[in-house]
């Protein structure tokens, strides 16, 4: 995606799961980093799945931390 909003939010989610993985911050610091991008992701996905017709996949903090790149 090239919207530099999405792109800031997510690299600030990243910078968030990257300190809560070196324990610099608690997990409930890195779900408030991460909120901006949450409600962006989502309406993406809401976006992309009326497009094509499944249902929107929703942001999770944990999946984020674990898997998210």
């Amino acid at each position: 995606m090239d919207d530099p909003v999405f792109n800031n939010a997510r690299a600030k989610a990243l910078q968030a799961r990257d300190l809560y993985n070196t324990g610099a911050i608690s997990f409930k610091e890195a779900e408030d980093m991460m909120q901006e991008f949450r409600i962006l992701f989502n309406q993406y996905a809401a976006e992309k799945a009326e497009k094509f017709g499944v249902r929107p996949q929703k942001f999770s903090v944990k999946m984020f931390i674990k898997y998210g790149r």
